[in-house]
């Protein structure tokens, strides 16, 4: 996807779709992280909330359904 991916999310806030609720090592099971840019880095975004409520995330960080990327494993 490469370059693509880049263009589709440069500056733009995203979230991930792990695709099922699994915790680890005793950790509560969280499905979706947000993704927002890193203002150092170009093109470069980082994690700032992972959860396992789609619909609070998107309104909270103001995503849209567009921007819901299911991670293909």
């Amino acid at each position: 996807m490469g370059e693509d991916w880049n263009a589709l999310t440069d500056g733009v806030c995203f979230i991930t779709d792990l695709g099922q609720n699994a915790g680890v090592g005793g950790m509560p099971a969280q499905r979706y992280a947000v993704w927002i840019p890193e203002q150092e880095a170009k093109g470069g975004h980082r994690i700032a909330e992972v959860g396992s409520n789609l619909q609070e995330l998107r309104s909270k960080y103001g995503v849209e359904e567009e921007y819901v990327f299911q991670l293909q494993g």
